[in-house]
């Protein structure tokens, strides 16, 4: 659960929206609560695979501390007061994501994957590589291509972590008839594979610095620790003896919980603290996310102008910090937005984008877009969303709209209950 928690609030401190103190407590309260519901269920679940095994037969249902229909109800209600807890202190795309993950973890991952294949690591995976994504969503309402990146760290660190851990813990996987690696493929394909994910890990965790959100300080970092972790596996790989192989793999899932964490740490804080502009190197990453185009077609500049409007019964603000801006087909654009509760009550509400002239609307892609989710907002309280888009460079091929220079964007927020 720790690492659950620490991911999920490092995607939230990231987010480029800032929320309350209170709403970030409560929302990660929430995950907290999801991710002990998670493992309630699962403990129920496998309350006769946990008695037969050395890791886990100290746990409560095992020793008889609780009875499994206690932990059944416990994980239930659990689930329901957290997906419920995190809609009303965040916004429903993170209580959606809250759920799925709770479903996926027992329904997929527990009941479907674990005993029939090998890999229920692999798949299963993905429901613990989703809280950086739900810690994201609490800030911005949005998903986005940095939380991605977030969940695709832990999705490919998963495998070569529990697999480590089933080769020197394989005679209780076998003895509980679950059909990890070594057990259904052997140890040297078990070492081979865990070896490849590994080596999967070089370019996913260099990636943050690739989009922008890492910089030359992560990148170094992550490298080396990447760089020692695959050797490790390596070394896991080569060596024979089975007793020295343990003793490896043994290092490996040690290490690899300290890998994953560090990994995040540096990631938090070189968003706080922003390195890449500290050091200069701020236009260098940027340079990797700008498309090549024509010089010709660099040189074309449109206007994109900004409308907010609310609903007569919001006692809201809403407002853009410019009121246009100047966009180059094939780059990247951001603008920031912010809304505020006059009011003296707590308020939701909702936002539709219209774009004119619509013929533009397969030109702009929204890569982050606070609009058509539900925000909620306490009594004074403000928030911060970025709103990021793409113009496509295929926008100049368009003889019907190439010579149209002025673009608008308009943002209505609607009350909602």
């Amino acid at each position: 659960m720790s690492l659950v928690l620490f991911t999920a609030m490092v995607g939230l401190l990231v987010a480029p929206t800032t929320i309350s103190f209170t709403t970030a407590c409560l929302s990660l309260v929430a995950v907290a609560i999801g991710s002990g519901a998670a493992g309630a269920l699962n403990m129920w679940y496998e309350s006769d695979v946990d008695a037969v095994m050395s890791r886990t037969c100290l746990r409560p249902i095992p020793t008889g501390k609780v009875k499994r229909e206690q932990a059944l109800w416990f994980g239930i209600v659990l689930s329901i007061v957290s997906i419920v807890m995190l809609y009303f202190s965040s916004n429903l795309i993170s209580a959606i994501l809250l759920g799925a993950t709770i479903g996926f973890y027992f329904f997929i991952y527990t009941i479907w994957l674990k005993r029939k294949t090998a890999q229920n690591i692999v798949i299963g995976g993905a429901a613990g590589a989703l809280p950086p994504v739900i810690g994201w969503t609490i800030a911005t309402g949005s998903i986005s291509i940095e939380p991605i990146i977030m969940f695709l760290i832990i999705f490919f660190w998963t495998p070569s972590h529990f697999w480590a851990l089933s080769l020197y813990k394989s005679n209780d996987y076998k003895k509980a008839k679950i059909p990890m690696l070594p057990i259904t493929a052997g140890i040297e394909s078990t070492k081979f594979n865990i070896l490849l994910y590994a080596l999967l890990m070089l370019p996913v965790a260099a990636a943050p610095f690739f989009v922008g959100f890492g910089s030359v300080f992560y990148l170094i970092l992550s490298l080396t620790m990447t760089v020692y972790y695959i050797n490790l596996c390596y070394k896991l790989f080569k060596t024979k003896a089975a007793n020295k192989s343990n003793l490896i793999a043994r290092r490996i899932f040690v290490y690899s919980i300290f890998y994953l964490f560090f990994l995040f740490l540096i990631i938090l804080f070189d968003n706080l603290l922003k390195f890449n502009e500290t050091l200069g190197f701020e236009k260098v990453t940027k340079s990797f996310n700008k498309p090549s185009i024509s010089k010709g077609l660099a040189n074309k500049m449109y206007k994109m102008k900004f409308n907010t409007t609310l609903d007569n019964s919001l006692r809201w603000s809403f407002y853009s910090e410019k009121k246009s801006l100047n966009l180059v087909p094939g780059e990247v654009h951001n603008i920031k937005f912010y809304i505020e509760n006059r009011g003296n009550f707590k308020s939701s509400g909702l936002a539709t984008l219209d774009i004119e002239p619509t013929s533009f609307n397969s030109y702009i892609s929204k890569i982050g877009c606070f609009c058509y989710e539900k925000q909620s907002l306490k009594p004074k309280e403000k928030k911060e969303f970025l709103l990021t888009f793409f113009l496509d460079p295929k926008i100049k091929k368009n003889n019907k709209i190439k010579d149209i220079s002025d673009i608008k964007l308009s943002f209505t927020f609607s009350k909602t209950n």
